[in-house]
């Protein structure tokens, strides 16, 4: 129960700084660094954070905090996590985005334009952009409950996902005010946003799923195994004794304790069965919206004698240029073909079409 405790502390601390903007790292087992943003140093006392979650790491931590039921850190965190609310926007630190100089070859990694010719910039901006994160509690029950935090990235210009996002995003120190004053970008509505979400985030919690279930049936196999040798040595010594026996009354109360272990037997593992099946459980938990200055690039490739445009985006988070969405599938395109439309689609798309 002590490791369980400590490892929620752990995993609340842990999600609690992420979602506030705090630089989190996990230097060791047992222990969270943490450089929080500037509007959580006044409640802290530090903006510099260094907590422990067991006993002997704190001893051997001096300067760290040892975080338990009833620290004043958790009791602040816990105030402030209950005032932070289901919704939060935050804000891009540094300031404009610049051209990078090797853009083209950032557009050809990004997007393959088959029998095209090479991809010509004919005009770029800078403006706001939105990534919604969507972060969902995914909880994981089998003989024990687990629980984690999915985050997912959404490109709100075109309703692609941003697999990495998170993990960019936690490298940074956002801020809740903009440093920048851009024009906004068109978004997409959010609840048609939170439907590609959803779809993405029960992909990666299906993938989740099989390291639980693995370890389910690991421990499931342990214990069908350990209790079959019980019954087949109980079976083994009832049949013995009915072979041995002579006595009709004797042989049918043997028959009938045989008739009742083998439906014990079956109830046994029945239970086994259902106690390590995996269900799995996701809710939204809360939403960030991270608005970031990109530059947008119109792009025309050239297919025999016609001319297709196409609007890609530049992210300074990762430095690199998005995969567009396949305009039939909406997936994110890494290979693009001209269509009988006039259009541009994904090769397998183009086929169906």
């Amino acid at each position: 129960m002590k490791n369980k405790t400590t490892h929620s502390l752990e995993n609340f601390l842990h999600t609690f700084l992420n979602r506030a903007g705090a630089v989190v790292d996990k230097p060791s087992y047992g222990l969270l660094e943490a450089l929080v943003p500037p509007e959580l140093a006044g409640p802290f006392g530090t903006e510099d954070l260094l907590l422990a979650f067991d006993y002997e790491v704190a001893r051997e931590t001096p300067e760290s905090l040892f975080i338990t039921p009833g620290s004043a850190v958790l009791d602040t965190a816990v105030r402030l996590a209950a005032a932070y609310g289901l919704f939060t926007v935050h804000y891009w630190p540094g300031q404009g985005v610049s051209k990078p100089k090797n853009l083209e070859q950032k557009i050809s990694k990004a997007v393959d334009y088959l029998h095209c010719r090479a991809p010509r910039v004919v005009s770029h901006h800078l403006a706001e952009n939105v990534y919604y994160m969507f972060n969902f509690l995914c909880a994981f029950r089998s003989f024990e409950k687990s629980e984690e935090i999915i985050p997912v990235g959404i490109n709100a210009f075109n309703g692609v996902p941003f697999s990495s996002f998170a993990d960019h995003w936690k490298n940074i120190i956002p801020v809740e005010s903009p440093s920048f004053q851009l024009a906004q970008a068109h978004t997409r509505p959010v609840r048609e946003l939170y439907t590609v979400a959803c779809r993405e985030v029960e992909r990666r919690a299906g993938e989740r799923s099989l390291l639980y279930q693995e370890a389910a049936r690991r421990l499931q196999q342990k214990e069908l195994e350990k209790t079959e040798r019980y019954y087949r040595e109980t079976l083994s010594e009832l049949e013995k004794k009915h072979g041995e026996s002579s006595d009709p009354a004797k042989k049918r109360k043997l028959q009938d304790q045989l008739a009742a272990t083998r439906a014990d037997w079956k109830h046994r593992q029945d239970d086994i069965v259902a106690r390590y099946d995996l269900e799995v459980e996701v809710q939204l938990d809360h939403l960030v919206a991270c608005r970031i200055p990109c530059l947008f690039l119109q792009v025309e490739v050239q297919h025999k004698n016609r001319v297709i445009r196409q609007t890609l985006v530049y992210n300074p988070l990762d430095g690199e240029v998005e995969a567009p969405p396949c305009p039939v599938c909406g997936k994110p395109a890494q290979v693009l073909v001209p269509d009988e439309r006039g259009g541009l689609a994904c090769p397998v798309d183009h086929a169906d079409h």
